[in-house]
């Protein structure tokens, strides 16, 4: 980035050179006084100096008006891109985190605990959806429902760690503003 703006401080220093140059030879005559019709030099007081416009060579598309009277600015430097926070960017960290525990009510044969705990974190990304689940613990207990006769019920339990309000990565992207 540096070397742009050392070419664009060269070109605009070349540029001036050249108005410099231009504005010497073309009055040249007047400079030396051997030009055709001397004029007095209280003649040249009410005359309006001559302004010549120009387009610098960097084609920055800026006008610049040059005479005795004008100064010569460069172009103003362009803002350096800021850097933001996008999800694109990836998660640096998260505003929250907490525990859940949630235990299913009494229920029949052919159920597991791997499946309560992916119904309770399915319940869980529906109120977090940009949030990370992690299964802490996971437990069971059975109880005969229906005694004399052997008919068991199973109540699971699930612990899941929940991780929300993402804080993406601050750099600068073509996703910023």
């Amino acid at each position: 980035m540096a070397a742009k703006y050392k070419t664009e401080i060269t070109l605009g220093v070349l540029t001036l050179v050249g108005v410099i140059a231009t504005a010497v030879f073309g009055n040249w005559g007047k400079l030396t006084g051997s030009g055709k019709g001397k004029e007095e030099p209280a003649k040249n007081i009410d005359k309006p100096v001559q302004q010549t416009a120009f387009q610098g060579i960097a084609g920055n598309n800026n006008i610049q008006v040059s005479g005795s009277n004008n100064i010569i600015s460069p172009a103003p430097l362009p803002t350096p891109p800021k850097p933001c926070r996008h999800k694109s960017h990836g998660v640096e960290s998260y505003g929250r985190t907490f525990d859940v525990e949630q235990s299913s009510e009494w229920m029949g044969g052919g159920f597991d605990q791997e499946k309560w705990c992916s119904r309770v974190i399915d319940g869980l990304r529906g109120q977090h959806p940009e949030g990370m689940f992690e299964v802490l613990s996971r437990s069971e207990r059975s109880e005969s429902k229906c005694p004399p006769f052997n008919c068991p019920q199973y109540m699971y339990s699930c612990t899941v760690r929940v991780k929300t309000d993402p804080i993406y990565i601050e750099k600068v992207s073509s996703a910023c503003p």
